[in-house]
């Protein structure tokens, strides 16, 4: 019994001792869980991973050839205006140089007023020693995938306008931006433009109009509801600090059209296969104004025929129908108004010219590149000349 015993508080005994054994050895285990549980190690760590992240979002985007705000220019290269909706940003730039892909590489750069012309409004001649044109439209006039500002119609077209008249006075400013359609072309004319006492104002923008408002407007629908296209995150310093991260440009890229804080709600819903009476009449009612506008102003209206590419635009027969009925139009009442319209569709040549879409915004535009843009100068030149009463120099 007593040899029992001592079995008995001996096995006892090593139970005891193998128990505190292994909570002593547990004890610095526990110890450094609950220092990697603690707040700020959490914190760190997120910020190790978040800085982890952000560096492969960034090598990515370098290897790509984007530029550091390249992913989120619609943000960076616009800002908010209380009467244009947004205008371009002073002084900002972005680049895109895809490997493999020059056709799509674009460097933008804004002038001290926003418009991409590398003359300000402050360095043009005075109005006494120029011949100033504004070209104003959306992003076939702002020129995406140009190169540069000298690639874009608006240069070229002054290049033409030069060495067919002879006269080195023509000065011909690109006041053209993406999204743009006729009511914010109307605005930017009448509060920003005019004041410069221009010759001439040439207009272009039937696509714009056609494919973002006149498809989709109907009398369910206020136009003042539509988001903003571009700059639809309203800047402020916190804004600016979340933007200038590529982890963040990149999630923002994704939702900007779902979350903007701007007054409009979501892009509608439906898209009709044609344009609407409504939406068709609101741009001809803002073209009618414009001409109106010139007018009293003693400036010449041009309306210049956009050329479609209607495979690349991926149209079908009544989208084909509803744009030329359009543009009929378009041209009956331009011409009524005493403007000058600009044959372009038709006198277009598309062979050799590679229609391609615009990765720097992520539009669904499709533009013609340098080589496009500067067919198209060839077109408009001489017809702007004949609108403008001059003859080509030589008299020929």
């Amino acid at each position: 019994m007593d040899a029992l015993t001592g079995v008995l508080r001996s096995t006892a005994m090593a139970a005891v001792l193998d128990g505190t054994a292994r909570a002593a050895s547990a004890t610095p285990r526990l110890a450094r869980a609950r220092v990697l549980l603690r707040p700020p190690v959490i914190a760190a760590g997120l910020v190790l991973a978040l800085a982890g992240a952000e560096a492969a979002v960034r090598v990515m985007d370098a290897r790509r050839g984007y530029s550091p705000h390249a992913r989120t220019a619609w943000y960076w290269l616009f800002e908010r205006d209380p009467f244009l909706g947004y205008r371009g940003r002073p002084g900002a730039e972005a680049w895109i140089d895809p490997p493999g892909l020059p056709l799509n590489a674009d460097r933008i750069r804004h002038n001290a007023d926003g418009f991409r012309d590398e003359r300000s409004f402050a360095t043009l001649p005075p109005p006494e020693k120029r011949r100033l044109v504004f070209c104003v439209g959306d992003a076939n006039t702002y020129g995406l995938t140009s190169g540069g500002a000298d690639r874009t119609y608006p240069a070229a077209l002054e290049r033409e306008l030069r060495a067919r008249s002879g006269d080195s006075r023509w000065v011909v400013y690109n006041a053209g931006l993406p999204g743009y359609t006729s009511h914010e072309v109307l605005e930017l004319v009448k509060l920003r433009l005019l004041r410069l006492r221009p010759e001439a104002i040439v207009f272009m923008g039937l696509r714009s109009d056609h494919e973002q408002v006149a498809i989709y407007l109907d009398d369910a629908l206020d136009y003042d509801r539509y988001p903003l296209r571009m700059a639809p995150l309203a800047p402020n310093r916190l804004t600016d600090l979340l933007m200038s991260s590529a982890l963040v440009g990149r999630a923002a890229q994704r939702w900007r059209d779902r979350y903007g804080d701007d007054l409009g709600g979501r892009w509608p819903r439906t898209a009709y296969g044609e344009a609407t009476p409504r939406g068709a009449k609101l741009f001809f009612d803002n073209v009618a104004l414009l001409a109106e506008l010139c007018r009293r102003s003693g400036v010449k209206l041009m309306v210049a025929d956009q050329p479609f590419h209607y495979s690349a635009c991926n149209y079908g027969p009544n989208l084909i129908a509803s744009v030329d009925g359009m543009r009929a139009e378009l041209r009956r009442m331009t011409l009524a108004a005493g403007a000058g319209f600009l044959e372009a569709h038709d006198r277009f040549d598309w062979d050799g010219i590679e229609v391609r879409g615009d990765l720097l915004f992520s539009s669904n535009e499709s533009v013609m590149g340098p080589e496009g843009y500067a067919r198209l100068a060839e077109v408009l030149a001489p017809q702007v000349l004949a609108a403008a009463g001059e003859r080509p120099a030589g008299g020929n």
